[in-house]
Parts: C-alpha cells; sequence; structure tokens
C-alpha cells in the first residue's frame, strides 16, 4: 500500500520541513541520481545541478542507506535509485515557476514493501515504516490542510497565494 502528502511549497517551505525532519527523527537526503553504484548523499534539498534546482530526492534512514539498491542507466551515465525495492520516501519538492507566477505541487510518497524475486510479498522493516509514517505526519503538522483539497499548503507558499503574487499549478 502507498502512503503520501501531497503539497505546494516554496523553497522556504521545503527547508523549514527538512529541518524539522532533520532534527526530529534523522535521515539521508539522497538525489533519485549518482555518478557511481552508490547512493550520493547531499546535505538538503538545495541541491543543484548547472545552477538550476534539483527537484526529485528520496529520504533514507542513516541506518539502512546501505539498502539503497542503485540501477545502472548506461545510455545516460549515471546511477537510479531503484525505489521499488529500497526503503526510500520519494521526495518531490515541487516546483516555483517564476515565469508563470505558479508553484506545482510536489509530495512525499512512500510504499509499505514490494514483490520479491518469487512474486512473494516483502514487508519493510517496521523500523522504517514507523520512521515513515513519522514523516508524513510533521509534513502534515508543518503545512496547512487546504479545505477544498487532499493538499497541503507550506506557510510561506500560503503568504504568497494570499498576496495576490500567483496562483498553484
Amino acid at each position: 500500500m502507498g502512503h503520501q502528502v501531497n503539497y505546494y511549497a516554496t523553497p522556504v517551505d521545503i527547508a523549514e520541513l527538512d529541518r524539522r525532519i532533520r532534527d526530529r527523527l534523522g535521515r539521508c537526503i539522497i538525489p533519485d541520481r549518482s555518478p557511481s553504484n552508490e547512493p550520493m548523499v547531499i546535505d538538503g534539498p538545495e541541491y543543484q545541478v548547472g545552477g538550476r534546482p534539483w527537484l526529485f530526492y528520496y529520504l533514507v534512514r542513516p541506518d539502512q542507506l546501505d539498502k539503497v539498491i542503485m540501477r545502472n542507466v548506461p545510455t545516460q551515465g549515471y546511477w537510479t535509485v531503484d525505489d521499488f525495492i529500497s526503503p526510500v520516501i520519494q521526495f518531490n519538492t515541487g516546483i516555483v515557476d517564476e515565469e508563470k507566477n505558479e508553484i506545482r505541487p510536489g509530495r512525499l510518497y512512500y510504499v509499505d514493501g514490494y514483490y520479491g524475486a518469487d512474486e512473494t510479498w516483502v514487508d519493510y522493516s517496521d523500523a522504517f515504516l514507523k520512521w515513515a509514517q513519522s514523516i508524513l505526519r510533521i509534513a502534515k503538522k508543518t503545512f496547512v490542510k487546504r479545505k477544498e483539497s487532499f493538499y497541503y499548503i507550506g506557510h510561506d507558499a500560503l503568504r504568497w497565494l494570499e498576496s495576490g503574487n500567483g496562483k498553484l499549478g
């Protein structure tokens, strides 16, 4: 089963969410791509490539970093996280499109397990599942629930929206 929190957030909101997760639970943050067969651990979600912000990460329990499986994409020259079998939370920051004055949604998402090589269901560890549930709870407490949808919104994004500067995409 999958679990998720969808949200609209500015980089300020994402930094606040990451700070709360890091301070309360601990986490490793890795981009979805790496130049090697090892996940590339970074300091936070402000990672950039070529001057442009990276938007798609994974959160990993520090003691489970060695359980992250990387798959080679030789035609592209990088390795990517195999999120079908790795105990990770997808962490999409969303996009602030300044040209369109629009924020597009991001999300946190994880699943309870996966189908193994013999087609039997494999549950992730209780430690991972408890940690992942706590991450989603932190996100729900950090952001504000939008009454008209199932989305949450960061406080900075809400101020920006209410000031009339833009729209949600």
